[in-house]
């Protein structure tokens, strides 16, 4: 008999433990799921069938997270913050695409021995792919921190953007990538594509927020706001499937054009934080962790660490520059790119759109996905710790600004 809810409590029984465990040894909950997933997977004790029987669960929780992380976008914040936005978005986002690009490349040509063209289209695919970052786990970081002020809201918009970003990029780079390897097609074509789905979850955000004004404003008791609000997050998930375009980036477009219009937001987003937040989070990055295949982190090593090394200096580098040329704030400028390390399912997902996408001779699939595997391993278990610590550095995390608020004379350093 199949027993998936026994499962699903027993995931939560896990993640109650690490959660424990992670305030005791001072480190993110989020990376500890992550382990506690990854280990429970080595095991084998879950039953045949138990990852595809999750797979709504994930959807579900990505569709809430989306929602959460628009609701963080307020436009009175970000307005302070003018141009540095765009600035820093940019900027970090292709000095990783373009540092990746070159690392790989050279690695595949000059070590492993691939013929220029196939080498560059390798590069083309990785680099697209690598400035791509995990909007689920800084989101997590960030409210369990409780985390507030200008690299905060930096950060949470650039997350936001990113994978929108990717897209375009993507699509530019498999159409590169596919003329390389003798394909016809057009880059048009593909950016016009990737502006469709864009486009698409764009309108299905906003006509889900106006949609769901107009209800809010009929309603007058703070729960009976959470069923229509589930409803039209859910539908907009849905819709946004079944249209082929993105989920996530139309709820947080939801939550985005929700938190500027109606004003009584705050008390939809405490609703489902303080209700939901919790059991989502843990179990989306337990199930995160069950993904994780150990044996793939040894395949092309020397072409994983190159893209690891590339993207966290790429997105570093870019944002730290990008900062300083606009005259930023000093932990805007230092603290931006390491809280942007983490990088999960977005990555994985545009890897298996190359794979179909272009027919790569040989075994450069099975690289291409090794190296993406590996990649974003290390960065689910590590990128929430380089967050939590950037947070934590800039004076944003709460408990940093509880003991800065009772100690005037005490700096970061001290901390």
């Amino acid at each position: 008999m199949e027993t998936p809810l026994l499962w699903i409590g027993l995931l939560l029984l896990a993640g109650f433990g690490s959660e424990f465990l992670a305030e005791r040894l001072g480190l993110p909950g989020v990376s500890l799921f992550i382990l506690t997933g990854a280990v429970l997977g080595t095991l084998d004790i879950l039953p045949a069938g138990f990852l595809e029987q999750t797979e709504i669960i994930v959807e579900l929780a990505l569709a809430i997270i989306g929602f959460l992380i628009g609701g963080s976008l307020q436009w009175s914040r970000l307005r302070k913050l003018g141009n540095l936005v765009f600035r820093v978005l940019f900027s970090e986002f292709y000095a990783a695409t373009i540092l990746v690009g070159l690392t790989t490349f050279t690695i595949a040509w000059q070590f492993a021995g691939l013929p220029w063209n196939i080498a560059l289209a390798l590069a083309l695919v990785l680099g697209s792919i690598a400035a791509a970052t995990a909007p689920a786990a800084t989101l997590a970081v960030v409210h369990e921190q409780r985390a507030r002020g200008p690299l905060t809201t930096i950060v949470l918009s650039i997350v936001a953007a990113d994978d929108g970003l990717a897209l375009i990029t993507f699509s530019a780079a498999t159409a590169g990538a596919g003329m390389l390897l003798g394909y016809e097609g057009t880059l048009l074509l593909s950016l016009l594509d990737a502006l469709r789905e864009i486009g698409v979850s764009v309108l299905l955000g906003l006509a889900g927020a106006l949609v769901l004004r107009l209800v809010l404003d009929r309603v007058e008791q703070r729960e009976s706001m959470l069923l229509p609000t589930f409803t039209v997050i859910l539908l907009c998930a849905g819709l946004a499937n079944y249209l082929e375009a993105g989920g996530l980036l139309a709820c947080m477009v939801l939550g985005m054009a929700l938190v500027n219009s109606y004003k009584h937001f705050d008390s939809i987003y405490s609703v489902i934080s303080d209700s939901f937040e919790s059991i989502i989070f843990t179990l989306f990055f337990i199930i995160s962790g069950l993904h994780i295949q150990w044996d793939i982190l040894g395949g092309a090593w020397l072409l994983a660490l190159g893209y690891s090394v590339a993207r966290m200096t790429g997105k570093a580098s870019g944002a730290y520059l990008a900062a300083r040329f606009s005259n930023a704030d000093p932990a805007i400028r230092k603290y931006t790119g390491m809280a942007l390390m983490p990088q999960a399912g977005v990555a994985l997902g545009l890897a298996l759109q190359a794979r179909t996408r272009l027919n790569f001779p040989g075994n450069i699939e099975e690289i291409l996905l090794s190296v993406v595997i590996a990649t974003t391993t290390v960065s689910e278990l590590l990128g929430p710790l380089f967050t939590r610590r950037a947070l934590v550095l800039a004076g944003e995390s709460h408990s940093v600004r509880s003991k800065l608020i009772s100690d005037p004379g005490q700096t970061e350093n001290d901390i």
